[in-house]
């Protein structure tokens, strides 16, 4: 309001100027006796054609000081605001599911028992308790980190201590701990069979399951298993022929004996009939094959 009553007021002040210098201007021509009336007529016009360019619309009533603003008002368009809802806090509470322990016999990498749990944590046996228990201890002994953490076995009953485990667990340990288990009872079973074969039948059912070692590795724990089934290196000539070992009687044809040298022939019978029918034989003697109290291995070739 201020502001506007300062306008008015100069407003005012220029409409007086502006009719005190037309006075002057008026007064000089009628002192040089100039009664030129169309002169005057257009001096006249543009004096009220000046104070109407300048003069605003907005007038001051005298009596109660007021404005009156003839001239349009123009609305500013409201700004609506459009709050963006925020989700609701979930109210659910996640349970945590109970851990279970699976006991393998065999599970270890020498072949004794282990626990493994379902939260990814694996325990070798540690003591039997006087009640027929059993404490098993984390099987993470490093010599740098070695974790504390215990489970009590009752029966099927097991009961984990307070103390924490001082690394991260491994999700998949229990699938690698039976694959493990599975691919040694199938080398011990099929002697015959290819170790490797044995590791990429075994990860058919793998699915999506993270850091699994790779068929390289398991087809290494396929030879090991087999390596402690085989019968001991001969270390002189007067070893036994495990029979039962090679499952099959009729492959071992002569074992002669020719002064302190000592001949085995072995072939299958379908070999040996294979040999009847053929007229030409060629042989060939390897050394790479043989240990030390073998000196030669050779191989007859049939065309």
């Amino acid at each position: 309001m201020d502001t506007q009553f300062e306008d008015v007021e100069h407003v005012d002040e220029e409409r007086v100027a502006l009719q005190e210098d037309v006075s002057a201007e008026r007064d000089e021509v009628m002192d040089t006796q100039f009664e030129d009336d169309d002169h005057v007529d257009l001096l006249n016009a543009s004096v009220n054609y000046n104070a109407s360019e300048r003069e605003p619309q907005t007038t001051t009533d005298d009596l109660d000081g007021t404005i009156n603003d003839d001239s349009p008002i123009l609305e500013t368009p409201e700004i609506q605001e459009t709050l963006v809802a925020e989700e609701p806090l979930s109210t659910s509470v996640v349970e945590e599911e109970p851990v279970t322990y699976t006991l393998l016999p065999t599970g270890s990498k020498f072949g004794k028992p282990i626990v493994v749990g379902s939260d990814g944590y694996a325990y070798s046996m540690l003591k039997e308790l006087k009640n027929g228990g059993h404490v098993w201890r984390c099987s993470q002994r490093g010599k740098i980190q070695k974790c504390q953490a215990k489970v009590t076995s009752l029966g099927d009953k097991y009961q984990r201590n307070t103390t924490l485990h001082v690394h991260p667990a491994d999700p998949s340990l229990l699938y690698k701990k039976e694959l493990s288990a599975k691919i040694k009872a199938h080398a011990s079973q099929h002697v015959y069979q290819s170790a490797r074969d044995i590791a990429t039948t075994s990860l058919n059912d793998r699915g999506q399951r993270p850091n699994l070692p790779k068929v390289v590795n398991l087809t290494r724990t396929a030879n090991r298993q087999r390596q402690l089934l085989r019968p001991p290196t001969p270390s002189d000539l007067n070893f036994e022929v495990n029979h039962e070992y090679l499952q099959s009687e009729d492959f071992i044809i002569g074992d002669l004996r020719v002064d302190e040298e000592r001949h085995i022939l072995f072939a299958t019978p379908k070999q040996l009939d294979i040999l009847r029918q053929t007229k030409r034989w060629f042989m060939d003697g390897t050394f790479k094959l043989c240990y030390i109290i073998i000196k030669r291995l050779i191989l007859v070739l049939l065309v």
